[in-house]
């Protein structure tokens, strides 16, 4: 097993362990997802006073009054988001289906991995799954965790799951009533030109994405094969 792979069972089985902590009620009820870098205590800012300035239904905005390392003071405002997954989804025949929806903050249709929110009661691969489901109308047989990062940790605390998602077979649920999405067929190996020609512009795709061709990659150079 190899360290990336490791660290993924591992962290699995961590959210696994802190989600049932908080359905047998011995914290808050969160589970929160763990990417796992460690902290130098010479680095850290101490958090002095917090005000949340807005509650939303899916992040709430606070500013903190915190102490830097050199002890001097600031304020950090903080997005606090809830965990989400995305899902790289490859079929039998060799494509990626991608979506494409128009995002309104940025004002353009974008062409992205599935993904969504995970509900409260959720563990990463059950998100994954419903996603999967709810925006191109399939399941799959295998979800291989391939990293987890934060998405903009200059300002806020969201964590994003990517899964591969392999051995897919037609399983459909209702989509969500404010999503209108097209599923888009791409080729593997129309992936580089793709990247190259900057025609993907989400960063969890682009993180997917290249993780997927490094991967392949990895195993081309190691064994002579694709994987």
């Amino acid at each position: 097993m190899g360290i990336v792979e490791e660290f993924a069972r591992r962290s699995r089985e961590q959210d696994a362990a802190t989600l049932m902590e908080g359905r047998n009620g011995r914290d808050d009820g969160k589970a929160r997802i763990v990417v796992g870098n460690s902290v130098d205590p010479a680095l850290v800012e101490t958090k002095l006073s917090g005000i949340t300035l807005y509650r939303g239904r899916i992040l709430n905005l606070r500013v903190d009054g915190v102490r830097l390392p050199s002890g001097k003071r600031t304020n950090r405002e903080v997005v606090e988001h809830a965990p989400a997954v995305g899902i790289l989804a490859e079929n039998d025949q060799g494509e990626i289906l991608l979506v494409e929806q128009y995002r309104y903050p940025v004002g353009e249709v974008l062409l992205e991995v599935p993904a969504g929110i995970m509900e409260p009661d959720e563990l990463p691969l059950e998100t994954a799954r419903r996603e999967l489901q709810e925006e191109i109308g399939f399941d799959a047989e295998h979800f291989d965790e391939m990293c987890r990062f934060y998405t903009a940790p200059g300002f806020s605390d969201e964590v994003l799951i990517l899964f591969h998602a392999t051995g897919l077979f037609p399983s459909a649920l209702a989509p969500d009533f404010d999503e209108t999405i097209r599923v888009v067929p791409v080729s593997v190996r129309e992936l580089p030109d793709l990247l190259c020609q900057g025609r993907i512009k989400d960063g969890k795709t682009l993180v997917a994405l290249c993780r997927f061709l490094c991967r392949k990659m990895t195993c081309q150079t190691e064994a002579g094969t694709e994987c």
